[in-house]
């Protein structure tokens, strides 16, 4: 059977989830642009049936932030370690930070060069994301700033609303505090008592919840992880149902309710984790590749559909803005895929340098 780990000890099987639902936030912006109608109940739309999943961005986010919370944590509960957490959180903001430093810098770009027309597209479909930038929270009369779009590159990560060069970046503030706050609850890791260590990791998802939802998702990946890494059993391969499973995330990702959003991700996890043959399916060149486009993809295909996207509709209406966003987003992705594959391996070795111990001195 193909082996569900890359040689990096990721879980290709994962890694292929998360370009699913990249491309799950694709099909959802579409349908915002050029589609809207797409989004209404069924049956004019798809929304209550089945079928939205497909399209409903929202809940791919939130498989996002589950997913996260999983993997940051996951191989540390399996054996923690101080340095690996160190190391985790020295790389978390330069990890993110860079490839969206790029999509904001391209999003100033195509506003100053006047390069979008989503505005001439949003007259004809009606879509009110469109018409606004996707939503972007640009300021009324707001100047297109080159010292703006480089506040903006850092702010995007610390304060809300402050992604108008590219809206679909308001999930890097959640992303990195998430992150931040798996790390820090990650350190029962280092407790003796399994089950002490899972009430304060339950604790904690209990606080965000009444004080700070956006950290729910990802501390529901991290309670996931601390059970399946420390009671290891019950990882051992099942009998495996599929169709139920898949037929599970399909309804449950129709919904519009975040907590049964949250809880199907859990489930989805953890079936892929303990089926084995099903799991292997999505591994391969399947789970490295759409690995790869996971991150780019999310962060390109916006700024795709307010510019080319659009202009192709105009031209040739929804089958010609399809094919811009296809062709479109694999060429913008390209450089980013580049520059990930440079940035993360060098981000390892330098946080290694920077945790590795001193060296003696000889005697």
């Amino acid at each position: 059977m193909t082996s569900v780990k890359a040689s990096n000890g990721k879980m290709l099987y994962l890694e292929a989830l998360r370009g699913l639902a990249s491309i799950i936030v694709v099909f959802h912006h579409f349908c915002l642009a050029f589609l809207p109608i797409a989004r209404q109940k069924f049956p004019d739309g798809l929304r209550g049936s089945p079928l939205y999943f497909v399209i409903n961005g929202g809940a791919a986010v939130n498989f996002f932030f589950v997913l996260s919370g999983f993997v940051l944590v996951y191989k540390f509960f399996q054996a923690p370690s101080r340095n690996y957490l160190l190391g985790a959180s020295l790389k978390r903001f330069p990890r993110l930070f860079l490839p969206a430093a790029v999509t904001i810098l391209c999003g100033f770009l195509l506003l100053d060069k006047g390069l979008v027309f989503h505005r001439e597209a949003a007259a004809i479909t009606g879509s009110e994301w469109l018409a606004a930038f996707a939503y972007a929270n640009l300021p009324a009369g707001h100047p297109v700033d080159a010292l703006d779009a480089v506040r903006q590159m850092f702010l995007v990560f610390l304060l809300p609303n402050n992604f108008y060069f590219n809206s679909n970046l308001w999930t890097m503030r959640p992303e990195y505090l998430g992150s931040l706050a798996v790390f820090a609850a990650a350190t029962v890791g280092f407790l003796s008592s399994r089950h002490i260590a899972l009430l304060v990791l339950v604790l904690c998802a209990v606080c965000s919840a009444l004080f700070a939802s956006f950290l729910l998702p990802f501390l529901a990946g991290a309670i996931l992880a601390y059970v399946l890494a420390r009671w290891p059993h019950l990882t051992k391969p099942r009998r495996e149902y599929p169709k139920t499973l898949l037929l599970i995330a399909a309804v449950g990702m129709s919904v519009s309710d975040t907590p049964i959003q949250i809880i199907v991700s859990l489930v989805l996890i953890c079936g892929f984790v303990v089926m084995p043959t099903m799991a292997g399916r999505f591994a391969g060149p399947v789970g490295r590749g759409l690995g790869k486009i996971s991150f780019p993809l999310y962060l390109v295909h916006t700024l795709v559909i307010l510019s080319l996207s659009s202009y192709a509709f105009l031209i040739g209406g929804v089958p010609l803005a399809a094919v811009a966003t296809v062709v479109g987003s694999a060429l913008a992705m390209l450089p980013l895929i580049y520059l990930e594959a440079w940035w993360v391996p060098l981000l390892n070795r330098l946080t290694g340098k920077i945790l590795a111990p001193p060296a003696r001195s000889a005697a």
